[in-house]
């Protein structure tokens, strides 16, 4: 069975390849975003897995399905043909090691500036293109079973395009899933290990101004793909900052109503009480309001990128700007609450 005949699995791989390739797009910066690229390789399995099972009119029995092509696609001993009973534990210490084995040589060769992004690109494509393999194997044995044959009424054909991703789309999604994520254990450990970068404005400014890079990196792709990736970079840059600046006062208890409390001042949600000590800020905030003002502020410059990240040079420029110069200001708001308090203090 070719891949290129299949809509689905050439939809996916291109996703990851592209993942892969934004991943090392820019020398040393690559590191702070090496995580992303085995978050993005899994998150197209799994989708992946989903697709293939429901346009061949199958039911996808979740998580057992996944877990089984997973382990069969990580493993790299036993014959493929032998029946396993994995447990989860062995289907995280295969799929880890491959995983782990991948991200080395994508983080070593994103050093380099050119082999990096194309290096990125054909790892990210050829473990998309292995996984689709054994997904269509799994589910081609299920042709002579009609156990799970879904009826004609609810075969589901391949996804359309989604809505969000259209030249006007709204930041809202992104920036609600964002919000939904960004205090649990995973995120603030890459906030805590990007946040010593973040030590003067001039350094927020490169790490926000990154994203804006990536963003419009490839011109006429910008519009469809990166967008997504852009806002959720800016967002865990502009929280690395808010992080730096709380940690450098010694307020690290603080870091979620400051984050808070400055995200409002910052998209214009309304004024916020500045005093760090004040624990009723941001139980009383609206976040539904929030969200609604961040992603105002993010559709409101989108324009500009999208104009500017069709030209070759002046695209990823003009998104560095864009971003860094937001996120200058937000450093500036970050720190004004503990200026004042020292300021009173004296």
């Amino acid at each position: 069975m070719s891949l290129n005949n299949q809509p689905t699995g050439r939809r996916q791989w291109v996703f990851a390849a592209a993942a892969g390739f934004l991943a090392n797009s820019i020398p040393v910066v690559h590191f702070l975003f090496a995580w992303r690229f085995t978050t993005q390789i899994l998150e197209r399995m799994h989708l992946l897995c989903w697709d293939v099972g429901l346009t061949r009119g199958y039911q996808v029995q979740e998580p057992s399905d996944f877990e089984h092509i997973l382990f069969q696609w990580g493993r790299t001993t036993c014959h493929r043909d032998e029946v396993i009973a994995p447990t989860r534990e062995d289907v995280v210490e295969v799929v880890s090691a491959k995983l782990r084995s991948a991200n080395l040589r994508v983080v070593i060769l994103g050093l380099f500036p050119v082999v990096g992004p194309v290096a990125g690109f054909i790892i990210g494509r050829g473990l998309m293109v292995c996984f689709y393999r054994y997904v269509a194997e799994f589910y081609e044995t299920l042709s002579s079973s009609e156990k799970r044959r879904l009826s004609s009424p609810y075969v589901i054909g391949p996804p359309a395009r989604s809505k969000e991703r259209g030249f006007a789309d709204s930041s809202r999604g992104v920036v609600e899933g964002f919000w939904a994520s960004h205090l649990t254990e995973e995120n603030m450990r890459r906030i805590r290990a990007a946040a010593p970068f973040v030590r003067s404005l001039r350094s927020a400014r490169l790490l926000a101004g990154a994203s804006g890079i990536i963003g419009n990196w490839l011109p006429g792709l910008h519009v469809v793909r990166h967008r997504s990736i852009e806002t959720g970079m800016f967002l865990e840059a502009l929280q690395a900052i808010c992080w730096g600046t709380s940690s450098k006062c010694g307020h690290e208890e603080e870091h979620s109503r400051a984050f808070e409390r400055v995200l409002s001042r910052w998209a214009g949600a309304g004024a916020a009480d500045l005093d760090p000590s004040n624990r009723l800020g941001s139980e009383e905030h609206d976040h539904e309001a929030l969200i609604s003002a961040i992603s105002a502020k993010l559709d409101s410059v989108y324009r500009w990128k999208i104009a500017f990240g069709f030209l070759p040079i002046m695209g990823p420029i003009v998104g560095f700007l864009i971003n860094g110069s937001m996120g200058a200001r937000f450093f500036r708001l970050s720190r004004e609450p503990y200026e004042g308090r020292a300021s009173t203090a004296k």
